[in-house]
């Protein structure tokens, strides 16, 4: 599979945005987009995308082209997180695409909320997750004790998540 994870920056490259998505469709081909601060065009099929608004028409979305998408629901953060599941053979997937609030200079304890939250309503053996996370590995040398490191050795050491980079 071709699974990418992009911000499109939509509210700062608005007039930009039609040519991202054709870049998006007709160039890198994926299976699975993971999108966020993105537009869906009006004239893409809506079976194929999930999309969580955030402000005025933009918002966090999950694209595929080729699998059947349901929707799940995501409680907190309205418009940062979009759900689906789908089924790739027999396999049942659930897919994240995960756009990280900053709220009062933070990220943290946001981002640990939503995989949370991801984690009590997992309903699969695999799921993909991606998105605009606002933070990184190296964000704790730079911002020591707000969380970043902790998060990012959860991820690393516990037994659920596996980075795919």
């Amino acid at each position: 599979m071709r699974i990418i994870t992009w911000n499109l920056g939509y509210w700062q490259y608005t007039s930009q945005h039609d040519k991202a998505w054709d870049y998006l469709l007709n160039d890198l081909k994926p299976d699975l987009a993971l999108l966020q601060e993105v537009k869906p065009p009006q004239w893409l099929p809506s079976h194929k995308i999930v999309f969580e608004e955030i402000a005025t028409g933009w918002g966090t979305a999950i694209y595929a082209p080729s699998l059947p998408l349901s929707r799940g629901h995501f409680l907190s953060y309205p418009g940062r997180v979009a759900i689906a599941s789908s089924i790739l053979g027999d396999l049942p997937l659930l897919f994240a695409s995960i756009h990280a609030p900053i709220i009062k200079n933070r990220v943290f304890p946001h981002l640990n909320n939503i995989f949370e939250e991801i984690e009590s309503k997992e309903n699969a053996n695999s799921a993909v997750i991606g998105g605009d996370l606002n933070s990184a590995r190296l964000a704790e040398k730079v911002w020591p004790g707000n969380g970043h490191g902790p998060f990012f050795e959860r991820i690393d050491t516990g037994d659920r998540w596996i980075d795919c980079c």
